[in-house]
């Protein structure tokens, strides 16, 4: 999550792609005379119904690199092996000329690995990409060709988020978005007695549910938290912050906004759970492992932390509800939103292995089964829509949830890590704690944040937000 790299001109697609030329969607017979006599004969007839033809018609039809073998090298973190082990095993069987070699590493050290790999020339020809990356590695992708994957063709099935692209080109596809929610364990939710009538829809019900589900030991010490927020206390903030209308950042992208009569507010009421209250304890365990083994009933955390629990804590029966807000009116924001982005192509590759790169991706997002599996991995609501309809209950209780909400939510733009890393260890008891001077602790920040935002040229998203409207703005 790391932007610095400079931006270069690239020559027009067509020029990158001498092997094969894509041709733009269209109906199956209805493509111009004029476009039709200026394509050569080797064109890959993309329809608009290759979205949709789950018999995969199209790769049945048109072979990659004309049936000669070609092997490609592929990295990815190991959080995304499983999806793209499964997309390589389905795309093997229309493609058997092939190869394709997946490589692995945890999520901090593949970021290092692949800048080197990049620096020295010998980076994979597929790289699973993030947004928070984008402009790290823009020189060695290789832009799409808009004709399969522009507005005219892909984004018809697949809408793509505000500012993926990056001086008007796109490198990676948006395949879906997340957010932040409540999980909560199932088991001590029925031992207290409550039911899904009972899901609290505002914070001040949320923290009546908390006192219930806690529990103490002899010396009256919190054994089980009724609610955690530990290592999210950022997103929990915004999340709060945009529920009252106030945005995070300045329209422009260079202001924060922390140091408000409305997060004072979120304060006190974080400071009630953890003081009066007594529900929470600050100082314990992440909040997703606290679930996870028993020490918390419920907790705030976005969508990946289903993943968490399946694959480290099987046992643990897990539900997951709407975040609350401050009223039962519908907020300008319930909370904010991401989306997780499909592989990139480097474009120092040959024409060949980019040509068998790129139908890889497009079979990525024409496979209904691959895109479903990617959902669940990634706990995300996918851009393709068709999939909520039709495959609702492969995808699971925690992406229906959140697709009943996912529409207010906002995007903020593609966020520097440095921000994260600079407001994170802040986070702590001594912020919410009212005996100290909190508004001048939240005006630093504010001042450190608008630093760091300058030096990245952070570009905000929020204008794009169908309900931007609803919050306040500098001019408000």
């Amino acid at each position: 999550m790391r932007n610095k790299w400079l931006i270069r001109c690239f020559l027009p697609v067509c020029l990158c792609l001498p092997a094969v030329i894509f041709a733009a969607c269209g109906k199956r017979g209805t493509e111009p005379e004029e476009e039709m006599a200026a394509k050569p004969e080797d064109v890959w007839k993309i329809t608009e119904d290759i979205w949709s033809d789950q018999d995969f018609t199209y790769f049945k039809e048109h072979p990659v690199n004309e049936g000669h073998a070609v092997e490609l090298s592929m990295w990815v973190n190991e959080d995304w092996k499983e999806s793209y082990s499964y997309l390589l095993e389905e795309y093997k069987k229309y493609r058997p000329n092939v190869t394709v070699k997946l490589t692995c590493f945890p999520w901090k050290s593949y970021w290092i690995k692949l800048r080197l790999a990049m620096e020295n020339e010998n980076g994979p020809d597929m790289f699973h990409m993030h947004n928070a990356y984008g402009r790290d590695f823009k020189e060695n992708m290789l832009p799409l060709p808009e004709s399969v994957f522009g507005e005219d063709c892909m984004e018809q099935v697949f809408p793509q988020p505000p500012g993926i692209r990056m001086e008007g080109s796109l490198y990676y596809v948006g395949l879906g978005k997340a957010t932040g929610g409540i999980f909560y364990n199932k088991e001590m939710w029925k031992a207290a007695g409550f039911t899904e009538s009972d899901i609290p829809k505002t914070w001040e019900q949320l923290a009546q549910t908390a006192e219930k589900l806690t529990r103490y030991d002899a010396n009256g010490n919190i054994i089980v938290d009724g609610f955690n927020f530990n290592g999210e206390m950022l997103s929990l903030l915004f999340a709060m912050q945009a529920q009252k209308g106030l945005t995070v950042f300045s329209e422009e992208g260079y202001g924060s906004n922390l140091n408000d009569a409305a997060n004072i507010s979120n304060l006190d009421y974080i400071n009630q759970l953890c003081g009066a209250e007594g529900v929470c304890r600050p100082n314990e365990a992440p909040a997703h492992e606290l679930l996870g083994k028993g020490g918390a009933a419920m907790i705030y955390g976005w969508s990946w932390v289903a993943n968490y629990l399946d694959q480290n804590h099987p046992g643990t029966e897990y539900g997951f509800f709407r975040t609350p807000c401050w009223d039962e009116a519908v907020p300008p924001a319930y909370d904010y939103n991401n989306y997780e982005s499909s592989f990139a192509v480097n474009r120092a590759s040959s024409p060949e292995k980019q040509d068998a790169a790129l139908d890889l991706l497009l079979f990525y997002l024409c496979s209904d089964a691959v895109l479903v599996r990617t959902a669940r991995q990634a706990q995300m609501v996918p851009a393709k829509e068709i999939l909520l309809t039709e495959h609702g209950e492969e995808l699971g209780e925690v992406i229906q949830i959140q697709s009943s909400y996912i529409d207010r939510t906002a995007f903020k733009g593609v966020v520097p890590e440095a921000v994260y890393a600079c407001l994170s260890p802040l986070m702590t008891r001594e912020l919410w704690d009212p005996g100290n001077n909190r508004e001048e602790m939240l005006q630093n920040m504010d001042e450190e944040i608008s630093r760091i935002l300058k030096s990245y040229q952070f570009e905000p998203q929020m204008k794009h937000y169908v309900h931007y409207g609803e919050f306040h703005t500098e001019e408000d």
